[in-house]
């Protein structure tokens, strides 16, 4: 009997329970919790004047402010790269050492061009051709008729390039002992030819095979009998590339795995009309000039030294590239595009792989920081966006200086949103002083201050609240009682808010400090009607009043934002 007694009356809590929740929406919906008689009293707050400011918070990264790309014209080698991303070095110093023989190609070539244009402007004529630097076979041939010169060397890195060693290469990873100079097998599609283990390497080996019977760029096997050793990409041993700097192909003289001579003809260029070409002729032949100079002043000390003194931000090439080559292109546009996702800020050249200086097409080798002063980069979502605006300030908290801020200010607002997910942000750049302890790669947070107002009135958030005829306080009366005030807001910073209308200096407001939750309020009462067979008595709601909804809210990253 007692079992029975105790289920049936923990039933009937479940049901008052359900008829509670029930209850608990409907009471919520109406601003019923906020006003029933609880054990907090209502908290009392004098009306004063004060200041007030809003924020948009993000993290970010320090990045260097002021940075130089350091370049080199297209077709020359790196036989070392001296220094690391990270190294400071001074004026002078030495980066890179530079092959002589691709100096001498390159020295060569321009000369050939130089003259040509030299005919051209005595002519009157601006037609032209373009020569093989090198003799070889051609294993890339990007460049189209009626393409412009100066479009392909830029998304391809050159207008062709040469095997000059008459050899391709694979670099496969492998545990296997392989002798050098033995034979393997080298598989593409339906092909298979003989290839020789040309040199060991870090991971494994590079194996070479002859350059008329292998594709540039194809994805191989090598195989030693009928043993699978590794998988690669087929690539030009000794390449070098053939480079323009201006004009429209006409005629393309040869076809990929032709084997060519130096000084061939590969391109011929359209003859242009005379109105404007004249003065177009003149400015190829000085900025040709000025690259010849600078490769003659190579040769005769073959090394690439720093202009300014600086940090070492990024290295784009490798020992043994060549810039225009397809490896060099390659590290060129990955080192691009690294520095466009998380170093972008950092100076690194948005043209990334190439760059065009005048008529002359410019490789990136190093990317050098310089002056000491330092920005940061902050994602700021699509609802707070148009709140930023540039030169507001900007406190910059470093996670190396905890308890230490940093002034700063918005110099870069992003006009390109990135997407993630149901989420927009907007990238926001921020400058800070020169400080010789703040280094690139640091972490830390920005807080953008995006609106202030200086002496005016301000009230507790909780203190709001909305009706039909919109935002009201309760004000207490020189007797004791209570009055329901409409009043206007201006800007909040998630704590407090000013009140543009409806309120004077010394008017006392009437809040609960917390907020109530209606449902577990009814939950516990249910609990003491079960146990004791009561319900509390309650106040009528009071004069409209409704749950506060100017709750300060957070990101989905956790970022504060003032409403």
């Amino acid at each position: 009997m007692g079992t029975k007694k105790k289920s049936g009356k923990a039933q009937g809590f479940v049901i008052l329970a359900v008829i509670m929740v029930a209850a608990a929406i409907a009471l919520y919906l109406s601003g019923f919790g906020q006003n029933t008689k609880d054990k907090e009293p209502l908290s009392e707050y004098s009306v004063e004047k004060g200041s007030i400011t809003t924020t948009v918070t993000g993290s970010g990264r320090l990045r260097p402010q002021d940075s130089l790309t350091i370049k080199l014209p297209g077709g020359i080698k790196l036989t070392e790269v001296l220094v690391e991303e990270g190294d400071t070095v001074l004026a002078g110093e030495v980066l890179a050492s530079l092959d002589p023989a691709t100096l001498s190609y390159r020295a060569a070539l321009l000369s050939d061009e130089l003259a040509a244009l030299d005919r051209q402007i005595a002519s009157g004529t601006t037609q032209a051709s373009i020569l093989a630097p090198v003799a070889g076979r051609i294993k890339s041939l990007p460049a189209e008729e009626d393409s412009q010169v100066l479009d392909v060397m830029a998304d391809n890195g050159a207008l062709a390039i040469i095997s000059t060693d008459s050899l391709m290469s694979i670099n496969i990873a492998t545990e296997a002992e392989l002798d050098l100079f033995s034979e393997v097998t080298v598989k593409w599609g339906d092909n298979a030819v003989d290839g020789e283990v040309a040199d060991k390497t870090a991971i494994g080996y590079r194996i070479t095979l002859d350059d008329a019977k292998a594709p540039y760029q194809a994805k191989a096997s090598v195989y030693d009998g009928k043993t699978l050793l590794g998988e690669g990409i087929l690539e030009i041993n000794e390449p070098v590339s053939v480079l323009g700097t201006g004009g429209t192909i006409e005629t393309v003289l040869y076809k990929t795995d032709d084997p060519v001579n130096a000084r061939t003809k590969l391109f011929a260029l359209k003859h242009e009309p005379n109105t404007g070409s004249y003065t177009r002729a003149l400015k190829d032949r000085s900025d040709k000039a000025d690259e010849l100079r600078e490769v003659l002043a190579l040769i005769k000390r073959p090394e690439l030294t720093a202009p300014k003194g600086g940090l070492i931000s990024f290295v784009y090439m490798d020992d043994g590239e060549m810039t225009g080559s397809a490896a060099g292109a390659q590290s060129s546009s990955s080192a691009s595009e690294t520095s466009m996702g998380t170093r972008s800020a950092a100076g690194a050249s948005a043209g990334a792989a190439t760059s065009h200086e005048g008529n002359v097409v410019k490789y990136p080798v190093f990317e050098l920081s310089v002056g000491g002063a330092v920005k940061m980069q902050v994602d700021v979502d699509e609802l707070d966006i148009n709140k930023v605006q540039l030169n507001q300030e900007v406190t910059v908290a470093m996670d190396a200086f905890a308890g230490e801020s940093f002034p700063a200010s918005v110099t870069r607002i992003s006009k390109l949103g990135k997407a993630s997910g149901s989420i927009t942000n907007y990238t926001v750049e921020v400058s800070l002083s020169p400080d010789e302890r703040l280094l690139e790669g640091m972490n830390g947070s920005a807080v953008i201050m995006t609106d202030k107002a200086d002496d005016v009135l301000l009230i507790p958030i909780l203190a709001i609240n909305e009706s039909a005829e919109g935002s009201f306080v309760l004000v207490k009366d020189s007797d004791n009682t209570q009055k329901q005030v409409m009043i206007t807001t201006g800007i909040s910073d998630g704590t407090n808010a000013e009140v543009t209308s409806g309120l004077s200096q010394g008017d006392v407001v009437l809040y609960r400090s917390s907020y109530q939750d209606p449902l577990a309020l009814l939950m516990n009462e249910s609990r003491e009607y079960y146990q004791n067979g009561t319900m509390p008595l309650r106040e009528g709601k009071q004069n409209g009043q409704r749950r506060p909804h100017h709750q300060h809210e957070r990101d989905d990253q956790g970022v504060s934002r003032g409403r």
